[in-house]
């Protein structure tokens, strides 16, 4: 896998499953390719659950929608495809004492193989509350997004 700035996709993965597994329920955390819309998800709403979500075209500015090709690589990775009234982008939800590294290893093949993500340093997250309070990951070293107002 290729290292840029230092990080490999095999560290953030590493990261990104302490985070996972050090997350509460109700918080979410989102990696995004900077400057496109894409992104995934990650959402703990009970221990050892997580409901995670990767952007679909229905958010996507038309010089970054999924491609047919990105589309079937999605599902075979075992994203279920959006679906009117449900769900509006690729999503899946993963249990038990395996969830975190499933998660964060899906979330880091999704960036890298389907998103189009060149290097983890492409990427910025975000980390909040559902309730909207924002959180601190130290041990995420990447770009912190600029916070919009959630009102």
């Amino acid at each position: 896998m290729a290292k840029v700035n230092g990080m490999e996709w095999s560290t953030l993965t590493s990261e990104l499953e302490l985070v996972l597994a050090a997350f509460e329920n109700d918080q979410i955390l989102i990696l995004q390719r900077r400057g496109t819309g894409r992104y995934v998800q990650l959402f703990v709403n009970r221990p050892g659950s997580l409901h995670i979500e990767a952007s679909s075209n229905n958010y996507l500015t038309p010089e970054y929608v999924l491609t047919e090709q990105n589309e079937a690589s999605l599902r075979a990775l075992g994203w279920t495809p959006p679906s009117q009234g449900r769900a509006p982008n690729y999503s899946t939800d993963l249990k038990g004492p395996r969830a975190t590294a499933q998660a964060a290893a899906l979330t880091v093949r999704t960036l890298s193989e389907v998103l189009g993500t060149g290097s983890p340093a492409d990427l910025e997250y975000d980390a909040f509350e559902a309730k909207g309070g924002p959180m601190t990951l130290p041990p995420l070293k990447l770009e912190r997004m600029k916070r919009q107002s959630r009102t």
